[in-house]
């Protein structure tokens, strides 16, 4: 009988839905019952200290969406190779005049309405990564709205455009909050956190190998987020919540900051005090552990009915695999 498990991802969503799909699978052939998964890692606060506890309430995109939005590189891929065939024109020419060899956003939106053939996607992944290419603003505002247009701001599977909520669970939220120890030495709180694809631009950071963007604007930007409820920022929140909101499974995402995004951009904490802090959201997630392991005989009580996790077989996602394990 699995009682707890723990696994390790790497950075960023696709790292963390290939564990997912994984764990998610194993909690089905196990036969697992009531399955809560955590979320435990480090985050860029907005208006907090490095060492806060964060407990998210909600998962959003730089957009602030809640739902999983995988405009991917086999997307951007394939619309380079879109522009390579509608154009005809060479590397160093587009490099040289990229306004020029790509036109104005109509003339590209009607070039690739031309080449647009989603089964080809992933035949479009060498000639993306042959592509040195940085276009304009106003070339990458069209290629954007073009890629929003045609992906239905969702995650594309086999070439079809699939949305996918990312919704945490609020009553899991609401336990964890209760058992922040009054004694802590910091402040445990609750609120939206927004996932990045990208940790330099994509996070607004001026110390990437390349910003477009100056320290006022980037400011303006943290600002608005902030007063909309954004209080951290991290790379994979958005298909945590989506994967395990599809599965049926509770999940919470708790995060300790490194920093406050409003004051710097760089990490400057020694790495004793780092290691600490990184020990903050698996004491929470171990107090919640041990609280449910205790009142495990009176969960059902508490209005927790006993689901098991939803069949991958229902879903589509491990259809051929679950017939041979059955």
């Amino acid at each position: 009988m699995i009682r707890d498990s723990c696994s390790q991802h790497g950075m960023g969503i696709p790292s963390v839905g290939i564990l997912l799909h994984e764990i998610i699978k194993l909690m089905y052939h196990a036969k697992v019952r009531d399955p809560v998964f955590f979320r435990i890692g480090t985050c860029g606060g907005i208006g907090y200290e490095g060492g806060t506890v964060i407990i998210s309430e909600e998962a959003v995109d730089g957009a602030m969406r809640n739902v999983l939005d995988l405009v991917n590189d086999y997307i951007r891929a394939y619309i380079i190779l879109l522009i390579n065939q509608s154009e005809r024109a060479d590397d160093t020419a587009r490099r040289k005049q990229p306004r020029a060899a790509v036109g104005d956003g109509k003339s590209i939106r009607a070039r690739l309405d031309t080449f647009w053939h989603p089964s080809s996607i992933t035949d479009a992944v060498d000639s993306f990564y042959g592509v040195v290419f940085r276009g304009q603003n106003g070339f990458v505002s069209s290629l954007s709205s073009y890629m929003r247009d045609k992906t239905g701001r969702s995650e594309t599977v086999l070439g079809k455009s699939v949305q996918r909520p990312a919704k945490l669970d609020r009553r899991l939220v609401r336990e964890l909050k209760a058992l922040a120890d009054p004694e802590d030495p910091y402040e445990t709180v609750t609120g939206k956190t927004m996932c990045t694809y990208d940790f330099y631009e994509g996070q607004g950071r001026l110390d990437g190998a390349f910003c477009d963007f100056t320290e006022t604007d980037k400011m303006e930007y943290l600002e608005k987020i902030h007063k909309l409820g954004v209080i951290n920022i991290e790379m994979e929140s958005l298909a945590f919540a989506a994967l395990t909101h599809h599965a049926g499974v509770k999940a919470a995402v708790v995060c300790v900051t490194l920093l406050d995004r409003l004051k710097s951009d760089q990490v400057l904490a020694p790495k004793e005090v780092l290691d600490e802090w990184q020990q903050r959201p698996t004491t929470l997630v171990c107090r919640y552990i041990k609280r449910y392991l205790q009142m495990k005989g009176r969960i059902s009580l508490d209005g927790h009915g006993s689901v098991a996790v939803k069949s991958p077989r229902r879903f589509k996602l491990v259809q051929q695999e679950s017939e041979t394990y059955d």
